[in-house]
């Protein structure tokens, strides 16, 4: 299982990607998951509430992908 924190790091994120069972270590081997830093990604799955944070849970490695590159230029 990997967790992507959002906007902040753990405990302070405002939100979670949460890839689940085999996602984590299919995607790891087509991303390395610290290279998703500063970059846009798209997930799909079922938003839930754990410990009073939001979290979208990813349990297919086709609903997760990168959609920009990293940019120098803020």
């Amino acid at each position: 299982m990997a967790f992507l924190n959002l906007d902040n790091t753990y405990p302070y994120q405002s939100f979670t990607i949460v890839l689940k069972g085999k996602v984590s270590q299919e995607l790891d081997f087509q991303y390395d998951l610290f290279s998703l830093v500063d970059r846009k990604v798209c997930a799909i799955g079922k938003i839930e509430s754990y410990k009073q944070l939001l979290e979208i849970v990813v349990t297919d490695k086709n609903k997760f992908s990168v959609i920009s590159v990293k940019s120098d230029i803020d």
